[in-house]
C-alpha cells in the first residue's frame, strides 16, 4: 500500500466534504497556525549525498535520462531532478514536445535549464531561448548546456518584454512559462501577438498571485487554442531504481510531494 500521511488523508477528505470555499479557510488557517509543528524533518541532504555516492551527477529516470547535469538547482529540489521524477505528471506531455520538432523553444522562467537543456538535447534542430531574472540561473543554464555538448543555438536572457517575446516566437513554437506568479503579465495576446501563433504553451499557473489566472488565460487564448489542465499528483517510485532501494516509505513519500500541501495545475494549450 502506498504510504499517505494522516494530515494528507485528513486533507483529501475534507476536500471531498466541505464546500471549496471553507475548505480553503481551513487549508489557509491550517498553513499559518499547526502546519509548522507537523513539518517533516528535511531528507533531502542525506538522500542526495546517498543519489550521488551512487549514480553521480546524471540524471536516471524520466524524458531526460542520462542527462549530465550541474551541481545544484536554481529554486527547485536538485535531488527529484536527478532521479528523474520531477514534476511526472508532465512526463508524457515532454515527451510528446521533444517528438515534434518544433523549430524554437522558449522557456520564461528556465532556472537551471532542466526543461531548456533536456529537451534541447532530445531536440537537436530546436532553437532554445531562456529567460531568468536570476543571473546565477542563466549561468547554470549555460553550464549544463556545456556540460551536454548541445550544438542548438542558445540565448539566455533576464528580460521578458511583450517586445522582445514577440520577436523571438519563430516557426513552430514551443513556449514554457513558469514565471512565478507573472504568467497574467507575461502572456498577453493583446501586448504580444505572436503568442496566437505558439504550437504549444505549458503553462504553470500560480493562482496564490493571480486566483483566477486559470479563467485569464483560456480566455485570452480559447478562440486561437484548445486547452487542457494538468493537476499535481505523485510519481510512481517503482520507476526509479534510487526511489525503488529506499527502505523507508515515509521518506519516499517526502520525497515524492515535491508540492508539499499546493496542488499545483498547469494549462496545455495546443494551436487549433
Amino acid at each position: 500500500m502506498t504510504y499517505t500521511p494522516i494530515k494528507v488523508r485528513i486533507k483529501l477528505l475534507l476536500k471531498k466534504i466541505v464546500p471549496i470555499f471553507i475548505f480553503d479557510i481551513i487549508l489557509k488557517f491550517w498553513r499559518n497556525t499547526f502546519s509548522k509543528m507537523f513539518n517533516d524533518v528535511d531528507i533531502m541532504n542525506i538522500y542526495t549525498k546517498e543519489f550521488l555516492a551512487k549514480y553521480g551527477r546524471k540524471v536516471t529516470g524520466g524524458p531526460f535520462v542520462g542527462l549530465v547535469y550541474v551541481n545544484e538547482a536554481a529554486g527547485s529540489s536538485y535531488l527529484i531532478k536527478l532521479i528523474g521524477v520531477y514534476e511526472e505528471i508532465l512526463h508524457e506531455t515532454i515527451t510528446k514536445v521533444m517528438s515534434r520538432g518544433y523549430s524554437t523553444m522558449i522557456d520564461i522562467g528556465c532556472a537551471e535549464g532542466y526543461y531548456l537543456i533536456g529537451i534541447g538535447r532530445g531536440s537537436k534542430e530546436t532553437n532554445l531561448i531562456g529567460y531568468d531574472i536570476d543571473k546565477k540561473a542563466l549561468a547554470l543554464t549555460q553550464e549544463l548546456y556545456n556540460l551536454n555538448k548541445l550544438s542548438n543555438k542558445l540565448t539566455l536572457l533576464e528580460s521578458c518584454t511583450p517586445e522582445d517575446l514577440n520577436s523571438r516566437i519563430d516557426g513552430k513554437t514551443f513556449l514554457m512559462c513558469d514565471a512565478e506568479g507573472f504568467e497574467e503579465e507575461i502572456l498577453d495576446p493583446s501586448k504580444t501577438p505572436a503568442l496566437a501563433q505558439v504550437e504549444t504553451f505549458l503553462v504553470e499557473l500560480h493562482d496564490f498571485a493571480s486566483p483566477n489566472i486559470r479563467h485569464i488565460l483560456t480566455e485570452r487564448f480559447k478562440d486561437t487554442h484548445t486547452i487542457n489542465v494538468i493537476t499535481f499528483k505523485n510519481g510512481d517510485a517503482e520507476k526509479y531504481p534510487f526511489l525503488r532501494e529506499m527502505k523507508n516509505k515515509k521518506d519516499v513519500y517526502t520525497l515524492l510531494r515535491e508540492r508539499g500541501e499546493q496542488e499545483q495545475e498547469w494549462l496545455v494549450m495546443e494551436r487549433k
